[in-house]
């Protein structure tokens, strides 16, 4: 790709210089890169948010693009430091699971070297910040040409993401709330493979002893303030309230059980 494009996403906030030195780290190497920042509000330590986070977005750029993330709090001990190509994507960051989501989302065959090459890195490595030391460096020589052969070893054992998958036991799927947004929205960790038979079931969520009937398409099937289901952009089950935060209206927070009840829908007359 010409003029390729660098993604960032971490756990940095706006506060401090953090996200502008990571930057200042690539146009050193490389001025004429395009950086996107995904975004830098994950909450603090999240691997989990950031990663569905990056499973989310990585695919509304184009083949070539390259994801920095950072979300790491083993930052200086003995997780590896990792790249990986997948899907005509490039990937750089923490080998803690925040990466793993988006790369097999990528492509079912994706290649893992561990980032070795102290010459890739900038001169003085700070041990709590491999973001701007390590991972931004690598990341503007990939744009640069920089094969993936060339950082280092490869590896096929990567971190998986530290989330619990949903339980399904008869006709009850028992999911969790892995993410609020910015709206309140209860993003679970329950996909569209996990129900399967949905189009021909009735499905009742329960959360914190509150019942919600269906899945919707539209936040205006319902009434302002009422609570829904409904498959997010993200490709994840979420439990909204029609402009209004479900977290708020529910008392519900990351953590928090969906508790999903199927059954056959009643045959048409």
């Amino acid at each position: 790709m010409s003029n390729p494009i660098i993604t960032l996403l971490t756990d940095f906030g706006h506060e401090d210089t953090y996200v502008g030195q990571m930057k200042g780290a690539i146009y050193c190497i490389n001025p004429e890169v395009r950086i996107v920042d995904l975004t830098h509000e994950v909450a603090r330590h999240d691997v989990v948010t950031g990663a569905m986070m990056l499973r989310e977005a990585w695919s509304m750029f184009p083949a070539g693009t390259i994801h920095v993330g950072v979300v790491d709090p083993g930052v200086g001990g003995g997780r590896r430091a990792m790249a990986a190509e997948s899907g005509g994507h490039l990937w750089v960051g923490p080998d803690n699971g925040l990466l793993i989501a988006a790369i097999r989302a990528a492509s079912d065959e994706p290649r893992f070297v561990a980032l070795e090459d102290s010459q890739l890195f900038r001169e003085q490595i700070s041990t709590t910040f491999h973001g701007r030391d390590k991972f931004a460096p690598v990341a503007a020589h990939l744009s640069l040409g920089l094969s993936l052969d060339q950082l280092g070893p490869a590896f096929d054992d990567p971190t998986p993401t530290p989330t619990n998958a949903p339980v399904q036991e008869g006709n009850v799927l028992v999911g969790e709330v892995l993410r609020v947004d910015h709206f309140g929205n209860l993003v679970t960790n329950i996909r569209p493979e996990h129900l399967p038979g949905a189009p021909d079931q009735q499905v009742t969520a329960q959360i914190r002893g509150l019942p919600v009937e269906g899945i919707y398409s539209t936040y205006e099937q319902v009434e302002v303030g009422e609570l829904l289901v409904l498959w997010g952009s993200g490709g994840f089950l979420e439990v909204s309230a029609r402009e209004k935060s479900a977290a708020r209206v529910i008392g519900a927070d990351v953590g928090t059980s969906v508790v999903l009840s199927l059954s056959a829908k009643d045959a048409e007359t």
